[in-house]
């Protein structure tokens, strides 16, 4: 029996769109064809969970930068609501951090913006295949950092906070939490991120995705 691919797409516009036609168009001129059977939905503004659960969509292409939510809990609750659905982040923010934490909240592919035009079909027939891809700088990324913990929310809610520059009273504050606590915290990211002091946490954080 023919597989058949089909796709959802959402939230994104111009040279996207143009590059995500064939999904929505399999017949599109110059391009080669999908499996047949292959449809792409494109949404604009808020996307809630359950309007990326569209019905027969074997692969959600994401953005992780949705408004007024965290890309990665949508991955996770996507999920838990289609486990048969499979998932591609598409960001224009690389870094083993945030790549991690998608992956872990199960998404099984991971692509820069930057590479869109060339690899987004072949990104998603790949992952329908039940293979992971990865944008090759991503992948080094990874690479580097193989045995790495990922942080906690909490710790990186607290590095959120050190980069705007509050102390840990006010953190503390801010989070409803003790200062021993917050510094509990800022310790255990710089140990996981093997930063000598909290300001060189953050920049590391920052470097490798996990902040942004």
């Amino acid at each position: 029996m023919r597989h058949v691919a089909r796709a959802f797409l959402a939230r994104f516009q111009g040279d996207v769109r143009r590059a995500t036609a064939p999904l929505a168009n399999p017949a599109s001129p110059g391009k080669r064809p999908l499996p047949a059977g292959t449809h792409a939905g494109l949404a604009g503004g808020h996307c809630g969970h359950l309007r990326l659960c569209r019905p027969g969509a074997l692969v959600t292409v994401l953005d992780l930068g949705l408004p007024d939510t965290d890309g990665v809990a949508v991955i996770a609750a996507l999920r838990r609501l289609s486990p048969a659905c499979r998932v591609v982040v598409l960001t224009t923010y690389g870094g083993d951090g945030r790549a991690r934490r998608a992956l872990n909240a199960g998404a099984q592919g991971y692509l820069l913006k930057t590479s869109v035009a060339s690899n987004l079909i072949g990104a998603v027939r790949t992952v329908h295949q039940g293979r992971q891809y990865m944008s090759a700088s991503v992948a080094r990324q990874l690479a580097a950092f193989p045995d790495d913990e990922t942080l906690t929310e909490r710790e990186l809610a607290v590095l959120r906070a050190v980069a705007e520059g509050l102390e840990n009273k006010q953190i503390a504050v801010r989070l409803s939490v003790s200062p021993e606590t917050v510094k509990e915290h800022v310790s255990n990211a710089m140990g996981k991120l093997r930063a000598n002091n909290r300001t060189h946490a953050v920049a590391i954080a920052l470097e490798r995705g996990f902040l942004r």
